[in-house]
């Protein structure tokens, strides 16, 4: 099995989130995982124990990334499923023509 190079990329379309590893005196292995991305509010970062955390947190984060869910993890559950939903329903419609056209034949 080939050793890993650090930095990882994890890359989903266009985002690439890369996870780091560094020395930590407090972890089982020696060592901690920082997943860093580039999100709306400048970079950011996560920093893991273990690297299969990092690297799922990694891919979960760009794929949130890459779909525009770029606050994807502020969002709840249940808003999340909403929003699912809502684009299954619009069937390829984006949702705000979908809505200023379907809502007012409904309020009226």
């Amino acid at each position: 099995m080939k050793a890993l190079s650090f930095p990882l990329l994890i890359r989903e379309q266009s985002v690439t989130v890369k996870v780091y590893r560094y020395g930590a005196l407090t972890t089982r292995s020696g060592f901690a995982y920082c997943a860093t991305w580039i999100g709306p509010d400048g970079r950011e970062k996560k920093t893991f124990a273990d690297l299969d955390g990092a690297k799922d947190f990694a891919a979960l984060k760009a794929s949130q990334l890459a779909a525009g869910l770029a606050q994807a993890d502020q969002m709840s559950r249940t808003d999340a499923l909403e929003l699912t939903e809502a684009r299954r329903l619009a069937e390829g419609v984006p949702l705000l023509p979908s809505l200023t056209t379907s809502l007012p034949k409904q309020l009226a």
